[in-house]
């Protein structure tokens, strides 16, 4: 066998280890026909690794599956799937020697778009930041509540620093660049829940594989090894996350994937780099747009980056445009009765984080609130614990619509179409330029109206009032395909006034998660 040849199989074993967890944890009985004749793909690529047919099979069957899934799904697994993709590639012209400097700036271009993305206003304010949740979690489960007000002001720079070093870090010197990978995706396996995506560090973990040069030959020094940091950051998850929240359905008491993390971490930092052939960057530029995760970036309204990076154009672009998917603007949903409709949008997580961590949260000016829509938009709105009835969100026309089409009970809706395409917070929450508020009463079956009143005229609505004939309606042009099929945006919970005081939440996006 030759050296290639040997470096994919050993690969393919730890790759198809790691899609088995991903099914485990998922709940395998729940899964489509499709993901069965995946698993079964990759565990014959498992079992037999030296054959390629069976390993490119089970590849491409896995980045098929995330077509079938789109729009719904995390960066993660986008990112999974480009790097499969590129594995495949690799494979079938022959050039694995060429996948450690691809996979490198696969995973350079993730991590420093990953923080560039954050260089934002809101990502930059400690009392909305994504940051500050996660920092504020963490210093709560150690019992290090006398450095929250320094790490809550903190915690947006250094999060930016170190996600922008990471990426560097793999341009310059891999292996500092996996150590500091390795540490970033440690910190987050032990934050608490829900914020303990031990499964992303897993992801991460096998890609550095080809970093080094090719995954280790396992002597049973290296698994010993393994098993220990294993079991070290298995016994230390669990006992930092305690019991599991009764909020959070079909959790297991042990954090599989931050096992399994642990393992390969220990892994990645004993092997010793192995030089590649220094060509083929392909699709590692595709990674840039997967890096959105809790970045705190409108995508939606109007940029909130400190460098103008646009976002949203399309919306802004075609925003009149009755034909387009894009079109409709930004609409603020001010009321709901939907038990769906207020789990999907906008998802509140608030009882899973731990009591301790919410108060340290609002003693530094937090709201000591959370929402993730991303999560029940993916995974399953089930997950999320008492929606919230109280809340109102702003998000773009079209991903209303497609929420919409998703209950199938009496829904009452009141929403308020915002003024222009772009705005500010005072723009989302404020009543200045809005020209209609409409309360909507549908019908089981959606789109049957049972009653429309524009509550600003106090007036039956007319034709442009139901914003979602347009998408019904909208011919299949390409891009209104690519629409439907490959974009899904993320609502924005607009904080309501709390306080003696009345007063307004900061003038910045709270988190929206994923």
């Amino acid at each position: 066998m030759s050296s290639d040849d040997d470096k994919v199989a050993r690969y393919a074993r730890l790759w198809g280890c790691a899609q088995v967890l991903e099914w485990w944890f998922g709940n395998l009985a729940a899964r489509r026909p499709y993901d069965v004749i995946q698993l079964s793909l990759v565990g014959a690529a498992i079992a037999a690794p030296t054959s390629k047919g069976l390993v490119c099979a089970a590849l491409l069957a896995r980045v098929g599956n995330l077509f079938t899934r789109l729009p719904c799904a995390f960066d993660a697994e986008v990112l999974s799937s480009l790097s499969d993709a590129t594995v495949f590639l690799a494979i079938v012209t022959q050039r694995v020697r060429s996948l450690p400097e691809t996979t490198r700036w696969q995973l350079a271009t993730f991590y420093f778009a990953a923080g560039f993305l954050k260089v934002n206003t809101s990502f930059l304010e400690p009392t909305t930041s994504c940051a500050s949740t996660y920092f504020i979690q963490i210093l709560d489960v150690l019992a290090l509540p006398t450095l929250a007000p320094f790490a809550f002001r903190l915690a947006g720079l250094a999060t930016i620093a170190l996600e922008c070093g990471i990426g560097v870090s793999f341009a310059v010197s891999p292996r500092l660049a996996v150590f500091l990978a390795v540490s970033l995706h440690a910190g987050i396996a032990i934050t608490p829940p829900p914020n303990n995506i031990s499964g992303f560090g897993v992801i991460c973990a096998v890609r550095c594989f080809w970093v080094l040069g090719g995954p280790p030959r396992l002597s049973p020094g290296l698994l010993a090894g393994a098993a220990a940091a294993a079991a070290v950051l298995g016994g230390l998850t669990s006992t930092l996350h305690g019991i599991p929240s009764p909020q959070i359905p079909f959790v297991p008491p042990l954090d599989y994937p931050a096992v399994v993390f642990g393992a390969l971490a220990f892994l990645c930092l004993a092997t010793k780099p192995e030089p590649g052939e220094r060509d083929s960057t392909l699709l590692a530029l595709g990674v840039a747009g997967v890096a959105l995760w809790f970045s705190n970036l409108r995508m939606s309204g109007g940029t909130n980056h400190l460098l103008g990076l646009p976002t949203g154009l399309l919306q802004q672009w075609y925003a009149d445009d009755k034909t387009s998917v894009f079109s409709g603007g930004v609409l603020r949903v001010d009321a709901s009765n939907s038990t769906l409709l207020n789990a999907l949008h906008p998802a509140e997580l608030t009882p899973i984080l731990a009591d301790g961590a919410r108060r340290l949260l609002r003693e530094n000016g937090n709201s000591g609130r959370f929402w993730n829509p991303a999560v029940a938009s993916i995974i399953g709105h089930n997950l999320i614990p008492n929606p919230s009835f109280d809340l109102r969100y702003t998000l773009p026309a079209y991903e209303l619509f497609r929420a919409l089409r998703l209950t199938s009970e009496p829904l009452d809706l009141t929403f308020s179409k915002l003024p222009g395409a772009v705005g500010d917070e005072a723009w989302r929450r404020g009543d200045r330029g809005i020209q209609r508020t409409v309360n909507l009463q549908f019908s089981p079956r959606f789109p049957a109206v049972v009653n429309c009143t524009v509550l600003s005229a106090s007036r039956p609505c007319d034709d442009d009032d139901l914003f979602f004939q347009d998408f019904i309606d909208a011919p299949p042009t390409l891009l209104n395909q690519l629409g439907r099929a490959l974009l899904s945006w993320n609502s924005y919970v607009i904080l309501p006034r709390e306080g003696p005081t009345n007063s307004l939440a900061p003038d910045e996006l709270p988190c929206y998660g994923s």
